[in-house]
């Protein structure tokens, strides 16, 4: 089943409307990027090599097939964070990672996305994205019943699809996003999946930019499948580690934030770990194109707030997308039962 309009995604991609130096600053993100160099400044944390210390870690083997860090290769270090590809399955992944209490300090407080989140142009935008979304899982799911949006933020999904007459949850544990929600008659829970032992059956559950933060993505989807109905389904939306700013880009693009995004999947390698897991992909497909920051970045500016004035189309949306090059990755895959 092939679900590829181009129209309608393009007209969610920011970039590609307004450019990447006026999404930017129309949707605050120029100030969270700003704020984030500030808030999560790790100098004081490095040992004198430049890497994190290990006070502050934890070492993980790859969260794919649990080959040691001794069989990877180390292609870059940002923020003092190892970014690495396992040899053996491809995963691009980071490791040593932030112990735990540091890593839930900063997604527990973390507020300067929150603002981009409930920016008025950017709630348009994701309205768009969201619907888009919705209407390819209910491609896949007929009968509208329960939905649990695992990581579900300000509840831009949720809210779309509760007015789509689905019966909605949510797990959110950021202190502002979690008290908004319920504070609209959510039913939102506020730990992680695997403490929360959840007795409900949910037809599908969704993971929007959620997998990139796991420790352990493999733990997710063991629970996931645990309280998935017979034939539910998944949906996620991740970086795309193949998609075409962040192959240029690299260690300049902003996906790369070893402090919270962990994992980096080729679709090969995405595909492979949920067959292992008792998942079977129905669907995938890429969205944003990043045109511009791309165009930015091959002409010296900076990528996400600099501005090119004699502009060369490079690539088109089209071929963007037609080979699986946008910045982010949309998957759809059944229970296995």
């Amino acid at each position: 089943m092939k679900i590829n309009n181009l129209k309608m995604k393009n007209a969610f991609d920011g970039n590609l409307i307004f450019g990447s130096k006026n999404f930017n600053k129309k949707t605050s993100r120029d100030k969270h990027l700003k704020e984030n160099k500030k808030n999560y400044d790790f100098k004081k944390l490095l040992n004198p090599q430049g890497i994190i210390s290990k006070k502050y870690t934890i070492e993980r083997n790859c969260p794919v097939c649990n080959s040691s860090i001794k069989y990877s290769r180390i292609e870059f270090v940002k923020q003092g964070f190892l970014h690495r590809i396992c040899n053996k399955c491809q995963m691009f992944y980071v490791s040593p990672i932030l112990n735990k209490k540091l890593s839930h300090k900063v997604h527990y407080e973390q507020k300067s996305f929150n603002r981009v989140y409930e920016n008025s142009l950017q709630i348009k935008m994701d309205k768009k994205k969201f619907l888009y979304g919705l209407k390819i899982i209910e491609k896949f799911l007929k009968k509208k019943n329960k939905i649990l949006d695992i990581g579900c933020g300000t509840g831009g999904f949720i809210s779309l699809a509760h007015n789509r007459k689905w019966n909605v949850e949510g797990i959110e544990f950021n202190k502002y996003s979690s008290k908004l929600l319920k504070k609209k008659g959510f039913i939102i829970h506020e730990d992680y999946l695997e403490n929360l032992r959840l007795k409900t059956k949910y037809n599908c559950i969704t993971m929007w930019n959620l997998f990139e933060h796991l420790p352990n993505p493999k733990l997710m989807l063991k629970e996931v499948y645990k309280i998935l109905e017979s034939n539910g389904i998944i949906f996620m939306l991740i970086p795309n580690i193949n998609g075409l700013a962040n192959s240029i880009l690299r260690d300049k693009a902003v996906a790369f934030a070893g402090y919270t995004h962990l994992n980096f999947f080729p679709i090969n390698t995405l595909k492979n770990f949920l067959e292992k897991n008792k998942f079977k992909v129905l669907h995938y497909e890429t969205i944003f194109t990043e045109i511009e920051t791309i165009s930015n970045f091959l002409n010296y500016k900076d990528p996400y707030l600099g501005e090119t004035r004699n502009k060369i189309n490079y690539f088109s949306p089209k071929f963007i997308h037609e080979n699986y090059l946008g910045s982010k990755l949309i998957l759809v895959a059944k229970k296995i039962n």
